[in-house]
């Protein structure tokens, strides 16, 4: 009896129709990316039009403000695997 249920379940297309719902959710993942990258291109296109109406010393101020962000940002991250590391030994 069991058998035949299990049988029937595939044949009848049920068990496709349940993966397909499990298989779904994995979509989202391989969203994620595109979004990030929609939203990245939308903020270098307002950065883009926003650095075009300043003059240029405000440019410079806007391009030294942003190295010192990223310079800030990197430093963190090599002292937290720094510290990880040293850390671990």
């Amino acid at each position: 009896m069991y058998l035949s249920g299990i049988v029937f379940l595939q044949t009848s297309g049920l068990v496709n129709k349940m993966n397909d719902r499990h298989n779904r959710g994995s979509g989202g993942l391989q969203l994620k990316p595109l979004v990030g990258l929609a939203m990245l291109v939308v903020v270098v296109i307002l950065v883009v039009i926003a650095s075009s109406r300043l003059d240029s010393e405000a440019r410079a101020v806007l391009a030294g403000a942003i190295c010192a962000l990223g310079l800030i940002v990197t430093t963190g991250f090599l002292i937290i695997l720094v510290r990880q590391y040293h850390d671990d030994f």
